[in-house]
């Protein structure tokens, strides 16, 4: 026997075979093809708007049999058929890396791995690009794709996540510093699971050196010199003091404004003192002087 099949978007189908008054039949012996998608218009879009995506293949169709579009796992807003090989979908706000698209017709569906993505977030102004190392400031981070919503937007300073991240538009981002002794670091934002960043973009103050107790000391050393200053962090992050091109016999951190050193022998006259702080360094020149031989 032989029939001419009309169009159809179902999936598998029984298939029966009248003769007279009798019937036979057999399960799962006819399908129609999948959609599939070939060609996408606007395959990256900004996170922000609303957009129109056009995607063309065969098997749409020859009607609109419930046709609908889903990106990920979010239908698009509207769906429409225009013919038997393309569709329209106006697709809203959003995040993430790249999509997988979803094409439905009546029971079937086809799909496209990694076939649309939005934008990445990216960095243009930094306001107070350079912090004190205690922390505990107020930075905010303007740009772009920062999304319409906090989408769990983070900044990171370096390796370190800031204290509080909060969302205030979808061009900017709002931190609560954390503390930190390192010098200049990148910034990046991370908003679902896309990531911008941008080098060199905010540093750490210098330790600041002010006033020393014990400005003068004996040749043979062992004497114990406080510098006080600024910026010394809250912890003990490598703290070193130096006197010349000699390193202190040890060194005590004592508060974010204040250290204690032991110091060793020497016969030179007056010396410049530094202090290391992580990455940073802070001098101040002809702040030290040894007795003079008798």
């Amino acid at each position: 026997m032989r029939c001419h099949v009309g169009q159809g978007v179902r999936a598998t189908r029984r298939l029966s075979v009248t003769a007279g008054l009798r019937a036979g039949s057999r399960t799962q012996s006819l399908s129609y093809d999948v959609p599939q998608i070939s060609l996408l218009v606007s395959i990256n879009r900004a996170p922000v708007s609303t957009v129109s995506i056009t995607v063309h293949g065969p098997h749409i169709g020859q009607n609109d049999y419930t046709q609908e579009m889903r990106i990920a796992g979010t239908a698009c807003e509207a769906s429409r058929w225009e013919s038997e090989t393309t569709m329209v979908c106006l697709n809203g706000a959003g995040v993430g890396g790249t999509k997988r698209l979803a094409l439905t017709v009546g029971e079937l569906v086809g799909s496209g791995t990694i076939s649309f993505s939005f934008d990445s977030p990216s960095l243009s102004n930094l306001r107070r690009a350079n912090k004190p190392v205690t922390g505990s400031v107020s930075i905010t981070v303007q740009g772009q794709n920062f999304a319409t919503a906090g989408y769990t937007g983070r900044i990171t300073s370096g390796h370190t996540s800031q204290e509080t991240t909060n969302w205030e538009s979808d061009t900017s981002l709002r931190c609560q510093a954390a503390h930190g002794t390192k010098a200049t670091r990148r910034i990046s934002v991370t908003v679902g699971v896309q990531i911008g960043t941008v080098t060199q973009a905010m540093s750490n103050d210098l330790p600041g050196l002010s006033t020393k107790r014990r400005t003068n000391r004996p040749g043979t050393g062992s004497t114990s010199v406080t510098v006080h200053a600024s910026s010394f962090g809250h912890l003990q992050y490598t703290q070193q003091g130096i006197q010349g091109h000699t390193q202190c016999e040890a060194t005590d951190w004592e508060s974010e404004t204040s250290m204690r050193c032991l110091i060793g022998q020497g016969i030179q006259g007056t010396r410049r003192v530094s202090v290391t702080v992580g990455e940073r360094v802070g001098s101040v020149t002809a702040a030290y002087s040894t007795d003079l031989g008798r």
